[in-house]
């Protein structure tokens, strides 16, 4: 359901003869994944980490992808939009832009695609083939798709669940038949729950779960614990049978350690008797830049 890599560290245990929890990765080279049944034909995920998903493509493929992941692509291949305006709402409330780009090759050969995700993140290939074909996911994951990959929203009603699971009101979900390329920062590791099996986690490191999985909330045993211990007041709950895909660092941490670093360094800044604009999470209009009264007075 996840490809993975040849070259994956070790697997975490759990004292029995199978791994707890197995590294995700992308394929270490390029291989075909369905021979002459799929029309995606081969990728390849390079790279460590911000890494680069390149794909194979046949005459005639298409791939849809988040806007701004292009890094690189073959003359051969007509770059387009994909805005459908019935589809448009659904992909605002799952967390993605209203438009997405595609990639078709119009040549009479094979050529290649490179993308990469817009966030500091690895990649995840899901075969959507060898699962459930459906998927929830964290608001902003998806990044690329091939054949009839999709991404909608569903609605959760259930008001205690939406504010602590970190999973908002709105899930994000994914489907098709072939493949779904989703973006995920830190290490990524998988899991595929037995039936009525129970993961206990926190609520900012679930990226994706099966439809088959049932995810809830979970509340601290006491309030000490609620309070005092950095795991807020609830953790999230997945019950299997299903895959789960996990993180261990997101958009948000990430975010949040800019923005205390910009801060500091403003702070600091300004102590010496440079003036700056005031820093804020959309920081992009204030930047923080030395004002010209105070580099003329230094």
């Amino acid at each position: 359901r996840v490809a993975m890599s040849s070259e994956s560290p070790a697997h975490v245990q759990d004292g029995s003869d199978g791994p707890l929890l197995k590294p995700a990765a992308g394929a270490a080279r390029l291989r075909e994944l369905v021979p002459g049944v799929s029309g995606m034909g081969r990728y390849q995920v390079t790279g460590p980490d911000v890494q680069v998903l390149q794909f194979l493509l046949s005459p005639g493929e298409r791939v849809v992808a988040e806007t701004g992941t292009m890094m690189s692509m073959a003359p051969e291949v007509t770059p387009g939009i994909d805005c459908d305006f019935a589809r448009c709402m659904q992909r605002c409330c799952s967390g993605e832009s209203c438009y997405f780009a595609t990639f078709t090759n119009s040549g009479s050969g094979n050529t290649v695609l490179s993308l990469t995700p817009n966030i500091p993140a690895k990649v995840i290939p899901l075969e959507m083939s060898a699962s459930s074909g459906s998927f929830y996911t964290k608001s902003g994951a998806f990044l690329a798709g091939t054949g009839d990959a999709d991404v909608g929203y569903e609605s959760d009603c259930r008001c205690v669940r939406c504010a602590l699971s970190g999973q908002g009101c709105c899930r994000q979900v994914v489907t098709g038949t072939d493949l779904v390329f989703l973006a995920a920062m830190g290490t990524v590791m998988v899991k595929d729950l037995a039936p009525g099996e129970v993961l206990v986690l926190d609520s900012e490191v679930l990226v994706a779960w099966e439809k088959t999985v049932a995810m809830d909330v979970r509340f601290q045993n006491s309030v000490g614990m609620a309070i005092c211990s950095g795991e807020g007041l609830a953790n999230t709950v997945v019950t299997g049978p299903g895959l789960v895909v996990l993180q261990t660092y997101n958009r948000q941490r990430f975010q949040r350690a800019v923005f205390m670093y910009a801060q500091a360094a403003r702070m600091a800044l300004n102590m010496n008797g440079c003036e700056l604009a005031p820093v804020t999470m959309r920081g992009v209009h204030d930047a923080g830049l030395p004002t010209r009264a105070a580099a003329s007075a230094s």
